[in-house]
């Protein structure tokens, strides 16, 4: 039962990072990076994209490295961008 679950969950994650009519390279490795962190972590925040970004960031300790740096790196470019 939680397998359909799990493959729920990843649809309706890839269909919010792929709705973006320009995705960026960066944003398909975001995703590819922390796709099973956030399911594994933050699945109750799915489909709201800024609040699995801010509970990746809340449990930057438990997400794989790879996640972490993709986290970490986008927190690190936001003042810039606004």
């Amino acid at each position: 039962m939680l397998a359909p679950t799990r493959l729920a969950l990843g649809a309706a994650f890839l269909s919010i990072t792929f709705a973006m009519p320009a995705l960026a390279q960066s944003e398909e490795e975001y995703q590819l990076a922390c796709q099973d962190d956030a399911l594994r972590l933050c699945s109750e925040h799915v489909p709201d994209r800024a609040k699995i970004k801010s509970c990746l960031l809340a449990h930057k300790k438990a997400i794989t490295p790879a996640c972490r740096a993709m986290v970490t790196s986008k927190q690190k470019k936001k003042p810039n961008q606004g």
